[in-house]
């Protein structure tokens, strides 16, 4: 292993700011549409990282989706929209999930998302840094 060098670090800095503008997609299941979703701020991420970790060491399936559920409605602006809930007729913003999708449907918009995020691993990414997705083991 070799040291990491003054210009490599400062590209890894470059490439941390470039990740905190990361936008994506994930579909929405049983359509050929998508949700545009884009990384949150570190302190969201720190939360939604902490409520996952320990919602998969308790095998906490309900307390799991409920993450899943903050992660998606955190990082798809279209949901955060006050007539969308006012539409829906629900008073707390997270609600706007499952008021929208089954649990089958935030099942699989949850494996999307917290890939984006990097709390998942994808069959491509074997680096070890991740959890492997409880729903397919």
């Amino acid at each position: 292993m070799a040291q990491v060098s003054f210009d490599e670090l400062l590209a890894k800095r470059e490439q941390r700011e470039k990740d905190r503008l990361k936008v994506g997609n994930i579909p929405v299941p049983g359509t050929d549409k998508y949700l545009i979703v884009k990384m949150p701020t570190d302190s969201k991420m720190l939360d939604l990282f902490g409520k996952f970790v320990i919602s998969y060491r308790d095998s906490d399936m309900g307390n799991l989706l409920r993450m899943s559920d903050e992660a998606i409605y955190a990082c798809c602006e279209q949901l955060q929209d006050k007539k969308l809930r006012e539409s829906l007729g629900v008073s707390d913003p997270l609600d706007v999930v499952p008021a929208l999708f089954t649990v089958p449907e935030r099942n699989e918009m949850s494996e999307s998302i917290l890939q984006f995020l990097g709390l998942l691993k994808t069959d491509e990414d074997d680096s070890g840094d991740t959890i492997d997705n409880p729903a397919k083991n």
